[in-house]
C-alpha cells in the first residue's frame, strides 16, 4: 500500500528453457481494477560469450508512451566487454536513442568503462573495489 497511489497487487513470472529466458510482469491497481502497468521480456545468452534482451514496457500511471528496450553485450574475454543498447518509445512521433560502450578490467581491483550515446554524450567511469563490501566510483 502507497498512501499516496493507493493499494495496488504486482504479478510476474519468469521461465528458462536452456538459454532462452521469458517473463513479465504487472501492477494491478486496487482502487480501479485496471493494469497500472506492465512489462514483458526475452533473453538468449551463451555462458562466457554474449547476451542478447528484448523488453516492451508501459507505465499508465505516467504520461509516458510504451516502450521497446533491445541489448546486446559481448563478453571478448574475462577483461573486456562491449555492448549496445536501443531504445525507442511506440508512439505517432516515436523517439529513439542509442549507446554504445565497453568495459576493461584492469586488474582483480579496478575496471574502466565509457559509453557514447547518438546524442554525443560520452560518459567514462573507473570501478575501484576499496575490500568486499566497499567500491569508489569516479564517473564523468
Amino acid at each position: 500500500h502507497n498512501a499516496s497511489k493507493g493499494t495496488s497487487l504486482a504479478l510476474s513470472a519468469l521461465t528458462k528453457y536452456n538459454n532462452l529466458s521469458l517473463g513479465g510482469s504487472t501492477k494491478l491497481s486496487a482502487q480501479s481494477g485496471s493494469v497500472a502497468e506492465y512489462c514483458v521480456g526475452a533473453g538468449y545468452a551463451e555462458k562466457g560469450s554474449f547476451e542478447v534482451t528484448a523488453k516492451l514496457s508501459e507505465n499508465f500511471q505516467k504520461a509516458a508512451p510504451a516502450s521497446l528496450l533491445v541489448q546486446y553485450i559481448h563478453f571478448v574475454n574475462k577483461n573486456v566487454t562491449y555492448a549496445a543498447q536501443l531504445s525507442r518509445t511506440i508512439e505517432e512521433s516515436p523517439k529513439t536513442t542509442a549507446e554504445l560502450g565497453g568495459t576493461y578490467q584492469l586488474n582483480s581491483d579496478v575496471k574502466i568503462g565509457a559509453k557514447v550515446n547518438n546524442s554525443a554524450q560520452l560518459g567514462m567511469y573507473a570501478i575501484h573495489a576499496i575490500n568486499g563490501n566497499t567500491s569508489v566510483v569516479p564517473c564523468l
